[in-house]
């Protein structure tokens, strides 16, 4: 039996070979081109790093803030920026303490009075104050960006008792605001004349000037007028004035 080399129509110089082979930096082990596996790597790194920058920005934000208060705050004119919260309490008892305490003026018409803060039940919550300016520790990047670099004037915090308030009012009421109104008469002595004024009578409107007082503690400078209902005289001074000149006055100068 013989045995045949087989032949081939094509030459193996010339045999094809099925796909093209890709070159080398083109191929990665996983199908993937090498140049989208590295833009991917770079993007990565680069957000990366970007995330880790604002955490080390974020941890020393929080621990430089502390529980400071925000830079430029002040509370009823008294400047607290820059100070713990345990220092920014103990400035405003002291700088806000005095003006606290002092006697509000109040006035209806020509007629005024004193009340103490304490007694009308006013008094000054300096934590809350502190709180409300921004004091404190807080987790909040935006508060913590507040406390370096921002902060407001604001209002103290206060506290009112109503019950107390309404008591005070009260007795203002009864004991120098609220009187009658008084006729302008006029009278003889022998041969004088004397003329007594008229005066408004006035009644005051207390739920409102409880308010007025509340909202005016520590905010006014001035006298605070109060409201109040006004009602005049049934003789006024002009027409007491016509009765001296036209009856009186020759009454009492007649032979």
């Amino acid at each position: 039996m013989t045995s045949q080399t087989p032949k081939w129509d094509v030459e193996p110089d010339d045999a094809v070979v099925e796909g093209a082979a890709r070159p080398a930096d083109e191929q990665s082990v996983d199908g993937q081109p090498f140049a989208s596996r590295i833009n991917w790597l770079l993007v990565a790194v680069v957000v990366g790093g970007v995330l880790v920058l604002v955490g080390i920005l974020y941890v020393a934000g929080y621990l430089v803030a502390g529980d400071k208060v925000p830079k430029k705050a002040q509370i009823s004119g008294v400047a607290v920026g820059g100070l713990t919260r345990s220092e920014a309490i103990q400035k405003l008892s002291v700088e806000l303490g005095t003006k606290a305490a002092e006697p509000l003026n109040l006035t209806v018409g020509e007629k005024d009075a004193q009340l103490k803060p304490a007694d009308a039940g006013l008094t000054v919550d300096y934590a809350a104050s502190v709180e409300a300016a921004g004091g404190g520790k807080s987790l909040n990047p935006v508060r913590i960006l507040k406390t370096l670099t921002g902060g407001s004037a604001i209002d103290a915090v206060v506290v009112v008792e109503q019950g107390k308030l309404q008591a005070s009012v009260g007795q203002l009421a009864d004991k120098t605001f609220n009187h009658k109104p008084v006729d302008a008469a006029v009278a003889y002595k022998g041969t004088k004349i004397k003329q007594k004024q008229a005066r408004e009578g006035t009644v005051l409107q207390q739920d409102a000037a409880a308010v007025t007082i509340a909202s005016g503690y520590l905010k006014t400078t001035g006298p605070v007028g109060l409201p109040a209902d006004i009602s005049q005289p049934a003789i006024t001074n002009d027409e007491a004035d016509k009765v001296v000149a036209d009856f009186a006055k020759p009454a009492v100068s007649a032979p």
